[in-house]
């Protein structure tokens, strides 16, 4: 009974010095991470995150990123805002999405109007959308 005694006393202790161990350097990663917000050569964004959630390092949020596309016609990425997006729908309807919110199966083509020709010349927009385009939807895009 005494080592069952002697093995129930050690994992108390164990479990008290272990969390005042644990409050010790949780403190001190605290103060030292204070200190490195106090210099000069940290941005100031990292700072205004760094100070809000010091337990957290997360400095992503400053880097936004810019979604990526890939053009129907000349196969460049580019960026999502910079392309126009045709939708076609579960319902067999096809139109120009200017927004880039709209439900259904989405092809961006270019603002260039040579990539507007070669996309229709192709039928790449066709083969994306895996429908019949019809050709008012090039004249909708080329105006």
């Amino acid at each position: 009974m005494t080592n069952k005694t002697r093995g129930v006393a050690t994992k108390k202790t164990s479990q008290k010095n272990f969390s005042s161990c644990e409050k010790e350097t949780s403190q001190k990663n605290i103060s030292a991470h204070e200190k490195n917000i106090s210099q000069k050569n940290i941005s100031p964004c990292e700072k205004n995150i760094s100070q809000k959630n010091i337990s957290q390092k997360n400095f992503s949020a400053c880097e936004k990123k810019i979604p990526q596309r890939r053009c129907v016609a000349c196969r460049e990425m580019k960026n999502k805002n910079s392309l126009f997006r045709i939708v076609a729908t579960a319902d067999g309807k096809i139109f120009f999405d200017a927004d880039g919110k709209a439900q259904g199966r989405g092809a961006y083509i270019c603002k260039n109007p040579d990539c507007l020709q070669k996309t229709q010349k192709s039928k790449g927009l066709e083969r994306s959308l895996k429908r019949v385009v019809p050709s008012e939807i090039f004249m909708v895009l080329g105006r």
